[in-house]
């Protein structure tokens, strides 16, 4: 599947998400209520794979009860880490990772779900203490969900990277 598929679906949900459920966005619901909603129409599109919502876990063989992990901001120690929504094979390792997502309701520290993106799609990871950790999704997705539906944003990542269409 291709970048410009992926956006196409991931557009679609977001516009059912707008459409079948403006009662959140007029509500003012938290980010948590829009990414389980934006989730449950992905599954949809993305037959033979699972949505999964902050899933924390490696989830593979021996790794399955290793939390996701990333540098703290000031680089001296590990924090746990999960992406909003992941799309993935689960028990598969890293080969199953294909997509993870983060949303906002608000541009408020959206830098840090930029890093987290860029950090998730790298093919090498990072080292710490003599350790590994590489998710390598193939592709990491930021959903800005603001109540106007005609401000809202759909960022691709790629290797490391954000791409443009």
């Amino acid at each position: 599947m291709n970048r410009n598929t992926i956006e196409d679906k991931i557009k679609s949900c977001r516009d059912k998400l707008y459409r079948e459920d403006s009662y959140l966005f007029e509500s003012k619901v938290c980010e948590r209520c829009l990414m389980f909603r934006l989730a449950y129409y992905l599954q949809k599109k993305f037959p033979g794979y699972f949505v999964d919502c902050e899933f924390n876990k490696m989830g593979f063989k021996d790794y399955k009860y290793m939390s996701k992990v990333e540098l703290a901001s000031h680089g001296a120690e590990l924090k746990k880490m999960y992406a909003d929504i992941i799309i993935h094979k689960r028990n598969s390792n890293t080969k199953g990772n294909f997509i993870c997502l983060e949303i906002k309701r608000t541009k408020r520290a959206i830098d840090n779900d930029v890093r987290r993106l860029k950090m998730m799609t790298k093919y090498i990871g990072f080292s710490y203490e003599n350790t590994n950790y590489i998710y390598r999704y193939d592709f990491g997705v930021l959903v800005y969900l603001p109540k106007d539906k005609t401000k809202s944003e759909i960022r691709i990542f790629e290797n490391g990277a954000e791409t443009s269409n």
